[in-house]
C-alpha cells in the first residue's frame, strides 16, 4: 500500500489535472461567447445555486464588490443575468439568471454532460457518487485551509 503522502500526492495531482481541465473549459467557453472567466465562473455559479448575493460572487470569483458590480453590469447588458429584490426582503438584492441565461448554461451542460456521464461510467472508477462525495471533500478542505490558515498556504519569506 503506497504510504500516506504519496496517496496525498496523487490526490493532490489529480485536483490539479481536474483544476487545469475546469479552467481550460472556463476559458474556452469565454472565448466562443465573448466573456471572460469570471463571467463564465459567475453564469455556472449561478445555474447551480440559483439567484445569489453579489457578495456570494465576490467570494466564487475572487473579485472585489466593486468589479463584481462591473461584472454584473457586464452580464445583465448580454441578457444573461438580472438583479432582483426578493418580495421578502425588499433591502437584498440577488443577481440570477435570466431566460437566455439558462439558455447559455443548458446549452454549455447538454455539451458537458454525454462526456462527463461516459467518463463516470468508466469501470476502473470509483462509484459516481463516491467520486462527488471525494471531490467535494477535498474542495471543503482546501477552502478551510485557505479560510483557517492562510499563512499556511502562503509561502514564508
Amino acid at each position: 500500500m503506497p504510504e500516506a503522502s504519496e496517496q496525498a500526492r496523487a490526490v493532490l495531482a489529480g485536483v490539479h489535472a481536474f483544476a487545469h481541465g475546469i479552467d481550460r473549459y472556463r476559458l474556452a467557453v469565454g472565448t466562443r461567447l465573448g466573456l471572460g472567466v469570471p463571467e463564465v465562473v459567475t453564469l455556472a455559479h449561478l445555474a447551480v445555486t440559483g439567484a445569489v448575493r453579489a457578495g456570494e460572487v465576490a467570494e466564487r470569483t475572487g473579485l472585489s464588490q466593486g468589479s463584481v458590480t462591473a461584472l454584473v453590469d457586464r452580464l445583465e447588458r448580454r441578457g444573461f443575468v438580472a438583479r432582483v429584490r426578493p418580495p421578502e426582503n425588499r433591502r437584498v438584492v440577488l443577481v440570477e439568471l435570466t431566460a437566455a441565461g439558462h439558455e447559455v448554461t443548458d446549452g454549455l451542460l447538454a455539451a458537458m454532460l454525454p462526456t462527463m456521464a461516459a467518463t463516470a461510467a468508466a469501470p476502473d472508477l470509483p462509484d459516481p457518487a463516491e467520486l462527488a462525495h471525494g471531490l467535494h471533500r477535498v474542495a471543503d478542505m482546501l477552502v478551510e485551509l485557505a479560510d483557517r490558515e492562510p499563512a499556511r498556504v502562503t509561502p514564508a519569506g
